[in-house]
Parts: structure tokens; sequence; C-alpha cells
């Protein structure tokens, strides 16, 4: 009688308490994605000793909560065995679907490949033909496809995902949508249907009221901007980004963000040493959490930066560093692939098992089916292994280009493609040593070019570069078969000739 009385207090405790808490959590879900992610962690935290009585539902719902805030605070390692523990328990469809989504985003930042294809592929098995669940995930599988190249099923995801999302009534999910159509295209070289898709998303994003995405949506705009050549427009866009990204305490949005500005302000050659202290702010946290794509881009702005100021030394180290990045890219991307393609093995092997096991209950037929499935798979196995070397061949010879691409770009002059003043003045020395030892004539000319001051004043910097560019083109049409030519800064040149004068 004692442990029934129990109970039934326990019951009635619960069904009174059950419509407040409830209300309570909705109010946390909806601050969860309005306001910055401290504020619902703090009411989570205060709530804790409540969720006695929640429900199980209630309970993940919470627990969900908990992880979103891990991802927003770049903690996604902690965040990685929770969603573990989550999905080993019995959960409803659509909070398992969003148990994946986020878990895949997790496993995705921390460079664990393998586990977030499983999870999106789990994930995609069970995805529901409509629901807001079904519009996030099929953004995610949208991103995670295009970090492996697979640009179309990417654009594929993503058009999916915006046609359910129109669909929907949830504002927020037009906007998330809207946001991932625009990396989509952007990951696809789109740049300008990705603006458009950007000033929707801003449009969306700001009827939803999630401050993350709005200042997502500036950054990603201004982005766009500065790939077609305008960042005199995207400037704006993303100084106004980051403002947002930092009261809403989204570090990577801050961090992304600032590179960004930094570039912009490269471009426009102005405010270098904001640009400069912006870059030595977020390299090394770039380097840190491992976003080697970011890293380099970071690390070749700042060997424009020491280039800009004539420090050689310091723009050769920015440069290493920006080619060290370049490499480790290169070698996350070649895991992400193999990730990718384990993944889909394993998927095939086990779709042909279970269909397997469905048609054939007879004990003898099975054997034989086994039989033949066995060298079906030794064939796909050595099938599989031929794509994988194909694959790999391919990586390495793209490394193999891009490795004589980046010591080109080291030794030459990004303006006028001639030799930089370090490459040509190693080269030169090397060339009058020889000249010298063969008792040839050798002559070193340097010149400038005279009033170019006034060109820049007069028609801007971008007449003065086209001025240095054509001079480029037409010295090494003149001069390149007679020796090395070299642009030694600003509007100087060296020419290394095997000649007399």
């Amino acid at each position: 009688m004692r442990r029934l009385a129990l109970v039934s207090f326990l019951l009635v405790s619960a069904a009174s308490a059950g419509p407040d808490l409830e209300a309570r959590i909705a109010e946390i879900e909806r601050i969860n994605v309005t306001q910055p992610w401290q504020q619902s962690a703090a009411l989570i935290e205060k709530m804790a000793p409540e969720l006695t009585g929640a429900t199980i539902e209630q309970r993940t719902r919470v627990e969900l909560l908990r992880l979103r805030n891990l991802a927003l605070a770049g903690d996604n390692r902690a965040g990685i065995d929770k969603v573990q523990s989550l999905l080993e328990q019995t959960l409803p469809p659509a909070q398992r679907i969003r148990a994946y989504s986020l878990g895949v985003n997790m496993a995705a930042n921390i460079g664990d490949h393998q586990r977030a294809f499983t999870w999106l592929k789990e994930g995609l098995a069970i995805l529901p033909e409509r629901g807001d669940g079904r519009v996030h995930f099929l953004g995610m599988a949208s991103y995670l496809y295009a970090l492996v190249g697979e640009r179309e099923w990417s654009l594929d995801f993503a058009d999916k995902e915006w046609r359910a999302a129109e669909q929907s009534s949830d504002l927020r999910s037009r906007c998330l949508a809207l946001s991932d159509l625009a990396l989509a295209q952007d990951l696809a070289q789109q740049f300008s249907a990705s603006e458009r898709s950007r000033r929707r998303q801003l449009d969306a994003c700001q009827a939803a009221s999630d401050p993350v995405f709005i200042a997502n949506a500036k950054a990603g705009l201004g982005s766009m901007l500065m790939k077609q050549a305008r960042p005199a427009d995207a400037l704006p866009w993303l100084r106004v980004a980051l403002g947002e990204f930092e009261r809403a305490a989204f570090e990577n949005g801050v961090l992304e963000t600032k590179s960004d500005v930094a570039a912009a302000l490269l471009a426009l050659n102005r405010d270098r040493a904001e640009a400069e202290a912006l870059l030595a702010e977020v390299a090394p946290k770039f380097e840190q959490q491992g976003n080697w794509l970011l890293l380099e881009s970071a690390r070749r702005q700042q060997c424009l930066v020491a280039e800009q100021r004539g420090d050689w030394p310091q723009a050769l180290q920015a440069l290493k560093l920006a080619d060290q990045a370049a490499k480790k890219m290169q070698e996350e991307a070649k895991l992400r692939q193999l990730a990718f393609l384990q993944v889909e093995f394993h998927s095939r092997f086990k779709d042909q098992q279970i269909a397997l096991l469905e048609k054939d209950q007879d004990i003898a037929a099975l054997k034989t089916r086994d039989a033949e499935r066995r060298q079906w798979l030794l064939g796909l196995g050595v099938l599989l292994l031929l794509l994988m070397a194909l694959t790999l061949t391919h990586l390495l010879n793209r490394t193999r280009r891009d490795r004589h691409r980046y010591r080109w770009l080291s030794e030459r002059d990004g303006l006028t493609g001639l030799y930089n003043h370090q490459s040509a003045r190693e080269l030169g020395a090397a060339a009058f040593r020889a000249a010298a030892s063969a008792a040839r004539p050798f002559t070193v000319v340097i010149a400038d070019v005279d009033h170019f001051k006034e060109i820049n004043d007069g028609y801007g910097h971008a007449a003065g570069d086209e001025v240095l560019r054509q001079l480029g083109i037409w010295l090494r049409a003149v001069c390149a078969e007679h020796g090395c030519l070299g642009r030694s800064g600003g509007e100087e040149f060296t020419l290394y000739l095997n000649t007399d004068p």
C-alpha cells in the first residue's frame, strides 16, 4: 500500500506540474533559436531539478537543446558521446532524426567523417516524407556531400530541402533551407545564384527571428560579393554580420567573418593594420580547430600583408605555413572521401544481406545464394579497390599539380607574372655565376616606371595595376629569352640578361 501511495503521489505531482513544465520547455526551445545560446543553457540548468517529473519525450527535448548548445559553443567532442548515448535509446522518429542531424554536424566538424556518413545514412533510411525534421536533415546531407566533392548530389539535396521547406509552415525551416541552398551553390561556384539565395535567406531568417542565421545570411552575402570581386559592397555586410555573431556568442561565425573582413580590407587596400590584427587573431584559432581551408586563406592574406610592407622573410614564412595548411587540407579531403566510400560500401552490403534474408527462407537455396553473394562481393571488393586506387591516383596527381602551382605562386609576382624579388635575385645570382665561369657577358638592369604615382592618383590603382601587368607582358615578350625578369616591388623591375647592354 505504501508503494502504491507513493506512485499515486508521483503521478499526481507530475500531472499538476506537466502543463507548466511543458510551457517552460517550449519557451526554452524558442529562446534557443532566437537568443544567444548561453540564455537557454542557463534556463535548462535552472530547470534541471524539475526534470525528474518530466516525461521521456520532454527530457529528450531538453537533452537535444543541450546538444545544440554544445555545438554552438564549439564543444563538438563532448557532444558526440552524448549523441551516441541518446541514439542508443528508443526515440520517436522526429527526435531520432534531430539527434542524427546534430550528431552528423558535430562529427563533420571534428573530422570524424566515417561516423558522420554512417549517421547520415542511418538518418536518410528513416527520414519521413514530410515534416521539419526532413527539411533540416536534407540540409545536413547537402553539406556533407559537398565536403566530399559530390556537388550534384549536394545541390540535389539542397533543392529537395528547399521544396520541402516551402510546403512547411515553419519559418525557421525556410531560413535554414535557404542557407543550405546558398552554401551548396557557393561550393558549386554558382556565386550569383548563391548571392540571390542569401538575400532570400535574410528575409526568411528575419521573419523567423533567428539571430545566428540572420548573421549567417549577411556574412554569406558578403562572402559572395567578395567572390564576385566587389569588396566595397561586401565590407559593410561583413562588419554588420561580425557584430551580430559576437552578440550571439557564435565563435565559429565570429572567426570566419573576421577573416573575411580582413580579406575585404586588403582587397580595398585600406586599414592594413586592422586586417593584420584580425588575421593574427584568427589564424591560431583556425589551426587549433583544424580548419585548414580557412587557415590556408588566412596565411596567404598574411603573406600579402607582409609583401605590401616589404617584409619578405615574413611573407615567405606565411607562404610556407599556407602551403602546410593546404597539404593538411588535401589529406583531410582524402580521409573524407575514403570514409564516404567505406560507408557506401557497407551500406550496399547491408542492403544486399537484408534483401537476401527476406527473399530466401529455404536453407538450401540460402546456401546457394550465399555462394553467389560471396562471388559478387569479391568482384565488388576488387572493383572497389580499383576505384579507390583510381581515386587515390587522381588525388595524388592533383596534389602534385597543386604543389607545382603553389611553387609557381611562391616564386612569381601575382600581378605581372614575373619572378618576385627573392626568386629573381636567386636566379640572377646563379646566372651571373654561370656567365662569370664561362667568361660570357652579363648585364643587370634595374628600372622603374617614371611618374607612376601620377597614374595611380589620376586614374586609380586599378589602372596602375593594369599598367604594371601590361609592362610585365611586354618585358616577357622582349627579354625573357635573354635572361631572368623580376619585379622588385612597386613599379621597380630588375632584369638579369645573358648579353651586353
